[in-house]
Order: C-alpha cells, then sequence, then structure tokens
C-alpha cells in the first residue's frame, strides 16, 4: 500500500504518524515526487510504479473531486471516501 497525496512530505509524514498509521505503508508519495498534480494522474501512477503494480490493478481511496479525476486518467478503480465518511471539522471560537 502507498499514500498518494497532492500534500507535502513534510506534512503528510506527520499527519500518518498523528493517527498512528507511520510505518504501515509501503511508501509514499507527494508533491514533491511528480511534476504533475491531481487531476494529472501522475501521483498515482508513480504510486504504482515504486510497488511494481498494473494500475488497472490499483484500488484508490480518494476524499476530492480532482483525487477521483487523477484516479480515473491513470486507469485505477476507486472508491470516494466521501460517501461513507466526513472528517470532523475543528472550529476556532473567537
Amino acid at each position: 500500500m502507498v499514500v498518494a497525496s497532492g500534500g507535502f512530505r513534510d506534512v503528510i509524514t506527520r499527519q500518518l504518524l498523528q493517527i498512528g498509521c507511520d510505518g504501515m505503508f509501503d511508501d509514499l508519495v507527494t508533491a514533491e515526487d511528480t511534476e504533475r498534480h491531481k487531476p494529472e494522474p501522475d501521483v498515482f501512477l508513480e504510486a504504482a510504479r515504486r510497488v511494481q503494480a498494473n494500475p488497472a490493478r490499483c484500488l484508490v481511496y480518494e476524499d476530492s473531486d480532482l483525487g477521483l479525476q487523477a484516479a480515473r486518467a491513470a486507469g485505477m478503480d476507486f472508491i470516494d471516501i466521501r460517501t461513507f465518511h466526513t472528517p470532523k471539522r475543528i472550529s476556532i471560537e473567537t
């Protein structure tokens, strides 16, 4: 399994650590690893390349319209997690 994110490596690494998922993935592909970004398929194709996986046999879990477009363009199956998960929103009271 690979995390393929349009975010920056240091931020994604900290997020994985915060939620206790660091070390659970074979690799991490971020904005610094590709020239083109979502909705282009590059981040997903790079993730597949790194683990020697056929893109047609990959499954993407995605939470954005641009990410879904990128997965589709990469020829990968995908699940829109927004249909069953709504992230908690942090409100700041002033």
